[in-house]
């Protein structure tokens, strides 16, 4: 899709949205047009012809399967050991491929893209990344189970505390990189991950029985649903505020 065919859509009774895909809408932004995700604008049209991409932090299948529907015809996203890729189709050249980044801006005057940055010009870092961030929930998980996860207090991390508007800690990653790399299990951070990815009532009775002084079973059917259920909730949820795929 481009701005032209987008505005062409946004016709008649239909002027300022229309229902395009399951939970997916092509809405007006003043002079520009977004295709709105549930809540997140994933892809901006703008005036100028310039397209700018967003899954305000959903790096899911649903939203690369929305955003390669109504990119512009040779461009799409494709994805491999969590990372994902914005491809373009040059047929004199071959495929170009770039790291993805929110905010990654495709230009209409001359193709090219901007809005990456850090992390994503280095796709290596992020897979490093991604394997710390397993083996950090296992740990987390042993700590827990082991009795060694206190329940959240005001002696937690504030940058794991404060959350902005969309769930995403409020001072950034970096204190989340300093806990996967001094194995620092942050009640808070269980709490986030548990919010942002829920589990099962059991789960929570698990981890709430260990919080208020109850004694650590691990042969208790419930340990194994708190490792499963928990595990997977810290592992998604840092994945996400990392930029990672689902």
């Amino acid at each position: 899709m481009t701005y032209k065919e987008a505005n062409e859509k946004l016709v008649g009774r239909n002027k300022e949205s229309k229902k395009i895909d399951n939970n997916t809408y092509l809405q007006r932004r003043g002079e520009d047009i977004a295709v709105k995700l549930h809540k997140t604008d994933i892809i901006t049209f703008k005036a100028d012809g310039d397209i700018v991409l967003n899954t305000g932090g959903w790096i899911t299948v649903t939203t690369k399967d929305r955003l390669n529907k109504f990119l512009p015809t040779g461009y799409f996203i494709s994805q491999n050991n969590k990372i994902w890729y914005l491809n373009k189709d040059n047929s004199l050249k071959g495929f170009e491929t770039f790291a993805y980044a929110d905010g990654i801006t495709i230009h209409n005057k001359n193709e090219n893209f901007t809005g990456i940055s850090g992390e994503g010009e280095n796709p290596k870092i992020k897979i490093e990344l991604n394997k710390k961030i397993l083996k950090y929930t296992g740990r987390f998980i042993k700590a827990l189970l082991a009795g060694k996860v206190p329940a959240p207090s005001g002696g937690d991390c504030w940058g794991c505390c404060m959350k902005d508007k969309d769930g995403k800690t409020a001072f950034g990653t970096d204190h989340l990189r300093d806990h996967i790399r001094e194995s620092y299990f942050v009640p808070s951070l269980l709490v986030n991950a548990i919010e942002a990815f829920p589990v099962s009532i059991a789960a929570k009775s698990f981890v709430g029985s260990l919080w208020n002084g109850g004694t650590v079973d691990k042969s208790h059917w419930g340990a194994g649903i708190c490792e499963r259920q928990i595990g997977q909730a810290i592992k998604r949820y840092l994945q996400r505020q990392f930029g990672l795929a689902a």
